[in-house]
């Protein structure tokens, strides 16, 4: 109802929508310390008095805390029946304005001071890539969950150069005595893990549905089309990669060439990222569905995507740790960008392979 009046409805969707799930997050560290620190009797005295002082103002909450504490069965009646009173109440305005509400979510906002103006230029790739970002950002529900981890990354960054890295381990890590330098090698898979969550490969071939039958009608060979796909991948994640990196070896104090090469091994892994996405993408691509939510969050492609590349990287994360407790840091990120980056190769190899059956 907020978003239907405004021009840019799915922008103001989206950032709704992205202020819920951060504060969802941002409300598992708040009842984490309350019950750390022992906090839980001074917090439910202090919610006690915030309900008294709430109560002399809004009648129902002090009718629910009477039912509750003191077993007031009239006061709940009371209760019940004006919160029913209330969602018809609400239902009614609603249902009034529903056809306002559909109607507007239906039509499109012009300007009329539009001045055509000089078209600019791009190759097919580019322009497929561009393509790419326009669907993304027309679906709330698209963007709030290819984007998600992308925001993670940045505010992990951000919050190691203000806190310090640290203290963020140690928060983690639960104040475990050890060396914190030795996770330095991780930190390229640490960002990977969130930038990584889900790749819009995964999802691309498929959110085309029935309209992919324009894609085949044009003169394009499928593996540029998958290129452009990957490349849009790349813009949207190397970006937050190189960012969130460098936020985290900056705090970490890692020295400038080993910084350099976690950098590398970041775009390396948006790379893989890409190219894995698209094969499943392609490989599980579904055309018939109704609503876009079962090609963004329920499709096999997306799953087949996510788990392993969840799993395998929180391992790899793992193993990195102790190897650079073995080996020079530098020569760990170099092993794993080799090895990274043919991995990534095979996978571009698979997509244009699946391309030419198409």
């Amino acid at each position: 109802r907020i978003s239907a009046g405004f021009r840019k409805r799915n922008i103001v969707q989206t950032v709704l929508t992205f202020v819920f799930i951060l504060a969802c997050f941002g409300s598992r560290f708040l009842i984490e310390d309350i019950f750390q620190n022992d906090k839980l009797t001074e917090t439910m005295q202090i919610t006690s008095d915030i309900t008294n002082d709430i109560a002399k103002i809004y009648l129902p909450a002090g009718w629910f805390a009477d039912t509750i504490t003191k077993n007031n069965i009239l006061l709940g009646l009371l209760l019940v029946a004006v919160s029913s009173l209330l969602f018809i109440g609400i239902f009614l305005i609603v249902g009034r304005s529903y056809r306002k509400i559909n109607s507007k979510l239906k039509s499109h906002a012009a300007a009329r001071n539009f001045r055509m103006t000089a078209l600019k230029k791009k190759s097919v790739v580019n322009s497929i890539a561009y393509k790419e970002f326009k669907r993304m950002t027309g679906s709330t529900t698209y963007m709030t969950n290819v984007a998600i981890g992308e925001i993670l990354s940045s505010i992990l960054g951000i919050a190691t150069l203000l806190v310090g890295f640290d203290r963020i381990v140690s928060m983690v890590t639960k104040g475990a005595p050890f060396d914190h330098a030795i996770l330095q090698p991780a930190i390229p898979f640490i960002v990977y893990f969130f930038i990584g969550m889900v790749s819009t490969t995964a999802i691309s071939p498929s959110i085309e549905g029935k309209n992919f039958w324009i894609i085949q009608s044009l003169p394009l060979k499928m593996k540029t089309v998958y290129q452009g796909k990957m490349l849009f991948n790349m813009y949207l994640t190397v970006p937050f990669s190189v960012f969130s990196t460098l936020c985290l070896c900056l705090s970490a104090g890692v020295p400038v060439i080993d910084t350099i090469l976690y950098l590398i091994l970041g775009i390396v892994l948006c790379a893989f990222s890409s190219a894995w996405g698209c094969v499943c993408g392609v490989r599980h691509r579904r055309l018939d569905w109704e609503n876009e939510i079962e090609v963004v969050k329920q499709s096999a492609a997306v799953a087949i995507y996510l788990f392993p590349n969840m799993f395998v990287g929180m391992g790899v994360a793992v193993g990195v740790v102790f190897l650079g407790m073995k080996i020079a840091h530098w020569l760990v990120a170099l092993i794993f960008i080799v090895a990274m980056s043919i991995l990534a190769l095979l996978c571009y190899l698979r997509v244009v392979s699946l391309s030419r059956k198409e």
